[in-house]
């Protein structure tokens, strides 16, 4: 079975290259249909470069999980401790969810879902106690998805991709529930 092929690990700053690519190939395969061509180049170029990846990679606050098949990147999402946004109870330990991709030949594998897993026992170890995340409002199997693992819309926020703003959707939830969603 084609998860049982899949383990998850932490991101190393060695990883830097394939994260990059693996990101920038990601995105686009996402949104890439939707987006103004030059706006999302100038996005990836900024958001998926090898040195951004190294330096996130080696950031003390923040940790990415990667599903690795046979040395290949087919998931990643890059975590942080982030303070939440203002409508959102400050005085708990809140974790941002700030990248969660999957390479699209793994999209309906359930590979997201187990991803998901990983990241929210992650966070909970830690000593996480809540988490957030940001997602594009047009991201409609993104939002499904989220909705699934018990995230709840909170607010909103812009989105700069280049010099055009987007709308994303703010969506948290507790972990003091089950780390796994009833349908995972």
């Amino acid at each position: 079975m084609l998860r049982d092929e899949v383990i998850y690990r932490p991101g190393v700053p060695a990883d830097a290259g394939l994260l990059a690519a693996f990101g920038s190939e990601a995105f686009v395969d996402a949104y890439g249909h939707a987006l103004n061509p030059r706006h999302l180049a100038l996005h990836v170029a900024r958001t998926y470069s090898e040195e951004q990846q190294r330096g996130e990679l080696e950031d003390p606050q923040a940790w990415t999980i990667i599903a690795d098949r046979d040395g290949d990147i087919v998931a990643a999402a890059y975590l942080r401790w982030a303070p939440p946004p203002a409508q959102l109870a400050p005085e708990m330990r809140w974790a941002e969810i700030a990248r969660f991709y999957l390479a699209k030949p793994y999209w309906r594998t359930g590979i997201s879902s187990d991803l998901m897993v990983a990241v929210l026992g992650s966070i909970r170890e830690r000593g996480g106690e809540v988490v957030w995340l940001q997602a594009w409002e047009h991201a409609e199997v993104a939002l499904r998805f989220y909705r699934k693992w018990g995230f709840l819309e909170v607010g909103e926020a812009p989105f700069l991709l280049g010099p055009e703003a987007q709308r994303d959707l703010i969506l948290a939830r507790s972990l003091r529930a089950d780390p796994r969603a009833p349908d995972a």
